[in-house]
């Protein structure tokens, strides 16, 4: 019995055929084509790939799209739409670490840092963690990690500067409030926090590390001379010596000749 073929919408996008009618491969391919595949040979008209088409348009389109692909060189995976599923996501997921590389855990990153450097172990291990979170190759973990010690490198390099000019700035900033007391409050100051870091049991190296570091802050400075002159009201004129060991004693002049000017004074 002879039935009539499908047709394809006037857009070229054919629609399911319908129960019980012919499909259009029925009235184009003969009965006695086949595709041979496997030893064994298939009737071109009930291939389930050629069924998919839904017109002569459809086929057509899809011939020419593949051909317009060859010669071309395909890499990576193809995009996800904007609807895909969950599942989806995550085999796209699997099959991007699977291209990049990605180890299947953190612990299989080989991360190597510069001759004579030692990397701190928890920071490794978190960033081994990191780099596995993010999907990151092994080649990419590594160059992450050799532009962070080359960042730390390049950091600690240039903080000797940097001390040197919040220093200037904190003295400058305290010349504006004290004036012409400057250097008697930042005296005040250094004893006020000599005598307080030897009553909470310091050591000398202890105590000229907060030197150089309350020096650098102006707040720290007012506290601390405050403190100072505190301790000056209560000791006797003869016993201010005792605020700080005459090995150890350093005028203001000093401490900022020896920091800020490297001992050519100011």
């Amino acid at each position: 019995m002879t039935m009539e073929a499908s047709t394809a919408p006037g857009n070229g996008n054919g629609a399911e055929t319908p129960s019980g009618t012919q499909h259009w491969l029925e009235n184009v391919i003969p009965e006695d084509a086949v595709w041979t595949q496997d030893g064994k040979d298939v009737p071109l008209r009930e291939h389930p790939v050629l069924r998919e088409f839904q017109s002569p348009a459809d086929m057509a389109r899809s011939l020419l799209n593949a051909r317009s692909l060859v010669g071309r060189k395909t890499i990576g995976l193809t995009p996800l739409p904007d609807n895909a599923t969950e599942e989806q996501k995550k085999s796209f997921e699997a099959e991007f670490r699977r291209i990049a590389g990605v180890p299947d855990s953190p612990e299989n990153y080989e991360i190597t840092m510069p001759e004579g450097r030692d990397a701190d172990p928890h920071f490794v291990d978190w960033f081994k963690k990191a780099a596995h979170g993010l999907a990151l190759s092994p080649q990419q973990a590594q160059g992450l990690a050799q532009g962070y010690e080359q960042m730390v490198e390049e950091f600690l390099a240039g903080e000797p500067r940097r001390h040197a000019r919040q220093l200037v700035a904190s003295r400058e900033e305290l010349h504006g409030l004290w004036g012409e007391e400057l250097n008697e409050r930042c005296d005040a100051a250094f004893q006020g926090l000599d005598r307080t870091a030897r009553t909470a049991g310091l050591d000398p190296r202890e105590i000229k590390a907060l030197h150089e570091k309350i020096a650098e802050s102006p707040e720290m400075m007012r506290l601390f001379s405050a403190v100072g002159q505190t301790f000056s009201e209560d000791t006797l004129a003869g016993e201010r010596g005792s605020f700080r060991p005459a090995g150890e004693s350093i005028s203001t002049e000093q401490f900022f000749a020896e920091n800020v000017f490297g001992g050519k004074g100011a």
